[in-house]
């Protein structure tokens, strides 16, 4: 693969440039960059501030083989999207170790973010995100407002992706919990259920069908939202899937374990059930795409409310372990065909969010993206080892199969050797367009 100016010029067995570096990558797997369509760095949500920022969460990113990430500008309330998108893009510019794009999280409608969605789009982001739960974060809008986005989103062929939980019935169930005295992390599934996530997304391919728009579901964790989806997709709405490597390895048996806290995601663990049902899926092509939902915080941040689950700051780190544990969960233990996890990590999100001019193949043209991954080493997951400024992941202890020797950034090697070796703060903004829906 010889890579000029940034973008691979050919591929090819006999390929001769004189001066070049060069890498030797015999026995070693090659992949295009991996694209992590899901991420959040930088954020603080109540009083619990995320730990990895632009900085050390795109440093992570790279020693997974990770080379572009899709994080979120959320629309506080109050604040225009469009204002609330250039400081979001202020705060990544310049300090960004791998390129990256950004969903637009739409919060409220009375300040004229209907009117800033045409312009979002043509600022480079296909793509928006609408919470259906979160009522009590000032983030949840209703399905009268989801219409109205929709519509909107869909005369420009845009995307809008869901959190799928149904705010009513949690906030009812946490209540109805409390009510009892039943705050301890072994009733966290009782107060988000997976019929709660079902009943979001029935919603939401709903209204998706009325309006003709694209709808991407973020975090599926249960077999009930895969039937959804592929029901809908069976009327012919538009329906891509995203699913997390949580969702295809750990359990509700988590939370009645000591330090069951550390597990407190949003949507919750399912069941072993659940688990098979999304492998079922991947093997499918019901799944489109495999994101890690980055929120990195420290035990002590998980534990400092740890018998009252409702209090305990939801989400896991992940980005630095997406590809060594799909690698290990898909093809080492259940022998996916290699082929077909690069699609989920590395074509599907590129072509989804409008950037396959730039990412997710190995062909010329392309930025020249490279993971260099040597399947054969095994290593143990040790936080104190990572890159995340996290001192937990829920990989603590596993043996991974494989392991990231080398991530190139546009023909500039960034990570090797165990180490980032930069240059620092080189990533850039990736403009998407919309790409029109094709699976």
């Amino acid at each position: 693969i010889l890579i000029e100016n940034g973008k691979i010029k050919q591929v090819g067995t006999d390929l001769h440039q004189q001066g070049v570096e060069v890498f030797d990558a015999e026995n070693m797997l090659i992949f295009p960059g991996i694209i992590d369509p899901h991420v959040q760095l930088e954020i603080k949500y109540g009083r619990f501030p995320m730990t990895d920022d632009f900085d050390t969460g795109t440093i992570a990113a790279a020693a997974g083989g990770v080379t572009t990430i899709i994080d979120f500008a959320d629309q506080p309330k109050g604040v225009p999207v469009h204002q609330d998108l250039v400081h979001r893009r202020s705060l990544a510019d310049g300090r960004v170790n791998v390129d990256y794009s950004l969903h637009m999280s739409i919060t409220d409608l009375s300040v004229g973010a209907i009117d800033d969605i045409e312009g979002v789009i043509s600022s480079g982001i296909p793509s928006f995100k609408l919470y259906m739960a979160y009522s009590r974060r000032d983030r949840m809008i209703n399905e009268g407002q989801m219409d109205h986005v929709m519509e909107e989103v869909a005369k420009y062929n845009g995307i809008v992706g869901i959190h799928g939980e149904n705010d009513n019935f949690v906030e009812y169930q946490i209540a109805r919990l409390q009510k009892e005295g039943k705050t301890g992390v072994e009733y966290f599934t009782q107060a988000r259920p997976a019929v709660g996530e079902v009943m979001a997304v029935q919603s939401a391919i709903l209204l998706a069908e009325k309006n003709n728009c694209t709808l991407y579901v973020h975090h599926v964790s249960c077999a009930g939202t895969m039937e959804a989806i592929k029901a809908g997709r069976k009327r012919g709405v538009k329906i891509y899937a995203e699913t997390c490597p949580a969702y295809l390895c750990l359990t509700e048996e988590e939370y009645l374990k000591p330090h069951g806290e550390l597990f407190i995601l949003n949507p919750a663990l399912r069941s072993k059930e659940d688990n098979e049902a999304l492998w079922q899926a991947i093997v499918n092509g019901d799944i489109d795409t495999v994101g890690t939902d980055h929120c990195s915080y420290t035990k002590a941040q998980k534990q400092e409310n740890k018998n009252n689950f409702d209090g305990i700051p939801a989400g896991l780190p992940g980005i630095e372990l997406l590809l060594p544990s799909m690698y290990t969960l898909a093809v080492h233990q259940r022998k996916l065909p290699l082929p077909k996890l690069m699609q989920l990590m590395t074509a599907n999100p590129a072509r989804i969010f409008g950037i396959s001019s730039q990412k997710g193949l190995i062909t010329p043209g392309k930025d020249g993206d490279i993971v260099i991954f040597n399947p054969r080493k095994k290593w143990k997951v040790n936080p104190e080892n990572l890159k995340m400024n996290v001192d937990f992941t829920p990989f603590d202890g596993w043996e991974m199969q494989g392991a990231v020797e080398a991530t190139y950034l546009r023909g500039m090697k960034i990570f090797a050797q165990g180490e980032f070796i930069g240059p620092r703060n080189q990533g850039k903004f990736v403009f998407g367009t919309p790409s029109g829906y094709h699976r």
